[in-house]
């Protein structure tokens, strides 16, 4: 069974979510958990593609503030595992190969308040 992922605007059907960390996929699988007093997303689980190795961490910073549409005076924290917040050079790909879940997918835990760390 596959989930429903969101890439951009439009839905589509993704048959990778069974991917282990160590099998190379073509898309990197997110999954948006609120915290705290942090507005809940309409669609929780992105997928982003995989052809940059390099992709860091900052580039879901980004994506999450215009997601939630935060002026640029609203803090946002993201952690993984609601564990602990990467440094916004690390890559998608290193954090997801140590941290991804059985499904192969990312979770990370954001808030408009410092939750963990």
């Amino acid at each position: 069974m596959s989930d429903t992922i969101v890439t951009g605007m439009r839905d589509i059907d993704i048959k990778c979510i069974g991917c282990s960390a160590n099998i190379a996929c073509d898309k990197l699988l997110i999954h948006f958990c609120p915290t705290g007093s942090a507005p809940i997303l309409k669609k929780t689980k992105f997928a982003l593609p995989a052809t940059d190795p390099n992709l860091p961490f900052s580039h879901l910073h980004k994506f999450l503030r215009k997601q939630l549409k935060l002026e640029p005076e609203n803090a946002l924290f993201l952690y993984v595992n609601s564990a602990f917040g990467p440094g916004m050079n690390e890559r998608l790909v290193d954090l997801r190969a140590c941290f991804g879940n059985a499904k192969g997918e990312l979770i990370v835990n954001y808030c408009l308040e410092e939750a963990w760390g």
